[in-house]
């Protein structure tokens, strides 16, 4: 059978209309050409654009179905970045602001996190002083709608319900909720107010003598932040300190300079950064402001710890001022600028690669159009037995640069530590696997959370810190759980598994109750890779020396 197309009516008109589109791209075309000093590659983004620009009407007036040309021109944006570089990013307006306030010193909302597990938005943990507290909301809530708009049961992002509950200070937000115990909805009245946000996770003294400074992003306010943790610690009697970068994913250069400035003396290069345009190549150095330039530092870092982080720790190693424990860091080097696109879009594009005092550019390689392959890099490290093994780490052909005091470190695809630290194996077990990330455990805590919320708060937050254990009946409870949730598991390896999920579970239980603070107080007392940087805290300085020391009689040994 022969195929049939319908002849529009008035096609004589849409021909003359067609025929004036193309000589209007003529002239325009025509126009465009015959101005002075312009460049071939001027010339062809002309020519793409006025492309572009053309399937989209075309798409708009013949295409079969109605579409929003809208959408279609962001995701052809964001295919047009990606074919860039794995870090180049494009955000559509409405994503803009959302993604914004992740590096926000402070922004205007209620103060409260959620859990998203499966259909449902649970309160995962709820500020102390912030609007939703004192609005009534609790850990542990069910939320139907925020401002009479259904979250329940429906097909909502995390930028949506983010978009819901911020807005302007002094304005309502109506939250619906549903409380165990409680036979209707609860209809909530918060006033949103400006909320701190705080890249610093947790601030302690674990050991006399010895401060802990967890930072999970670098944000406006993280030099701000560690300044003031760093006075605190001091005024406690802090002569050597853990700084944990462990899993930071990066943030503002800026602030990572503020962080590496208060460890080092002034006029240490901290980092510079090379672009094809000569107005982002650029040397940072230390100032004389620095708060902790002589004590003992020890740098926390893993697979995970990337971009800002990694300029923190570069510099650190190489100017021989912290001992770095850990793993290979990812190997982030490539520096974006946030630039707003005249509909309120934003593009998120690489414009230099940095590089450590030593010369060291951290980026690792990576292929064009493998984004996904780019960041499951973690497979690989983790079958080649790097994450378990410091001999499997592989350097071979990387280019070897110097410390300031002459110790061999390597470029060529992240920062490798001065002292390795195993992954714990656990993690890769296949039922841990398919539980970490995924909301199976969290819902677990929730549940748990609800019922036990009294006899749990009760207890204290030293006394549930140092005594709280899950019984039998807890564990029965969990094990029922998984199985509902579509995760079966058998006895047997239950019962292996029952340690690392009672610290998960008690851990998050604590930050239902002190959010952060409770959180990593539980975890960090049973993190073996934590307890490693304690132990050399006091004596990096001596551990370095003897690095150098072995150095210099061991030419070719390898640290």
């Amino acid at each position: 059978m022969q195929g049939m197309f319908l002849e529009p009516k008035n096609s004589i008109w849409r021909f003359v209309a067609i025929g004036f589109l193309i000589w209007g791209i003529g002239m325009l075309m025509g126009t465009a050409f015959s101005g002075r000093n312009r460049t071939k590659a001027e010339d062809l983004i002309l020519i793409n654009s006025i492309k572009f620009r053309e399937l989209l009407s075309l798409i708009q007036t013949d295409f079969i179905d109605q579409t929003d040309t809208d959408s279609l021109a962001d995701a052809a944006m964001e295919s047009l970045v990606e074919e860039l570089d794995p870090h180049s990013v494009y955000i559509p307006k409405k994503n803009v602001y959302a993604g914004s306030v992740q590096l926000e010193s402070n922004f205007e909302g209620i103060g409260a996190e959620f859990q998203f597990i499966e259909d449902t938005i649970w309160v995962s943990s709820v500020m102390k002083n912030s609007p939703s507290e004192l609005g009534g909301l609790q850990a542990g809530d069910k939320i139907i709608s925020v401002n009479k708009i259904s979250v329940s049961g429906v097909n909502i992002s995390n930028a949506e319900i983010t978009n819901l509950v911020r807005g302007p200070k002094g304005t309502p937000a109506q939250i619906e909720v549903i409380r165990t115990n409680s036979h209707k909805p609860i209809q909530l009245n918060l006033i949103r107010d400006k909320i701190p946000s705080k890249s610093l996770d947790f601030v302690d003294m674990p050991l006399d003598g010895v401060g802990y400074i967890k930072c999970s992003r670098f944000t406006q306010s993280t030099g701000p932040e560690i300044r003031e943790a760093l006075m605190s610690l001091i005024a406690k009697g802090m002569r050597s300190l853990v700084l944990d970068l462990r899993d930071n994913s990066g943030g503002y250069v800026s602030a990572a300079v503020k962080v590496a400035d208060e460890f080092l003396a002034e006029d240490k290069l901290i980092v510079y950064t090379e672009g094809r345009n000569p107005e982002h190549n650029i040397k940072t150095f230390a100032t004389s402001i620095g708060l902790f330039e002589s004590g003992n530092l020890v740098v926390l870092i893993n697979e995970n710890t990337a971009s800002a982080a990694e300029i923190v720790t570069g510099a650190l190693q190489d100017h021989d001022r912290a001992l770095v424990i850990g793993r290979r860091s990812f190997g982030k080097g490539l520096v974006q600028a946030p630039i707003t696109l005249t509909d309120g879009s934003e593009v998120r594009l690489t414009i230099s690669r940095y590089f450590t005092p030593s010369g060291r550019c951290i980026q690792k390689g990576f292929q064009r159009k493998k984004r996904q392959a780019y960041f499951r890099e973690f497979e690989n490290r983790a079958n080649s037995g790097e994450l378990f093994n410091k001999d499997s780490i592989k350097t071979n052909g990387s280019p070897i640069f110097k410390t300031a005091f002459g110790r061999k470190v390597y470029g060529g695809g992240g920062i490798i530590p001065d002292l390795f630290t195993a992954r714990d194996s656990i993690f890769l077990n296949e039922w841990v696997s398919r539980l970490v990330d995924k909301p199976v455990i969290y819902a677990f805590i929730l549940k748990k959370f609800n019922t036990d919320r009294e006899s749990l708060s009760s207890m204290g937050f030293t006394k549930f810190v140092n005594e709280y254990t899950l019984d039998e009946q807890a564990y029965h409870e969990l094990h029922q759980h998984l199985a509902d949730f579509g995760n079966p598991i058998n006895k047997t390896d239950f019962e292996k598994l029952k340690p690392q999920f009672s610290l998960y579970i008690k851990a998050g239980l604590s930050k239902c109750m002190w959010q952060y603070e409770g959180f990593y107080k539980v975890l960090n007392s049973k993190d073996p890779e934590l307890k490693k940087a304690l132990t050399f805290a006091p004596k990096s300085r001596k551990t370095l020396d003897n690095m150098v020391a072995s150095r210099h009689k061991h030419p070719s040994k390898m640290n």
